[in-house]
């Protein structure tokens, strides 16, 4: 099982940098080495650096601090645990 950080809001900006993602001027989140911007692993939405609810597991998926993707992250999670 691999562990769970939790980090806030000031430290958004340092954990993704880690993964190679940074902010444009309009605080959304960004691929550093392309400079697109990068979108959230379920809706596909552009995601601003204020929205970032989370990392997924094993990847740079991203997830918005929105319900419906919160509640299909923990779904996902769930089923992973039925293996």
């Amino acid at each position: 099982m691999s562990p769970e950080i939790t980090f806030g809001p000031d430290a958004a900006e340092t954990v993704l940098e880690q993964f190679g993602k940074t902010t444009d001027d309009e605080d959304y989140i960004i691929d550093e080495e392309s400079e697109e911007r990068e979108k959230s692993y379920y809706k596909e939405e552009e995601i601003h650096i204020e929205e970032l609810g989370g990392l997924i597991d094993g990847s740079v998926g991203l997830v918005k601090d929105d319900f419906t993707e919160i509640h299909e992250y923990v779904k996902d999670k769930e089923s992973d645990g039925d293996d």
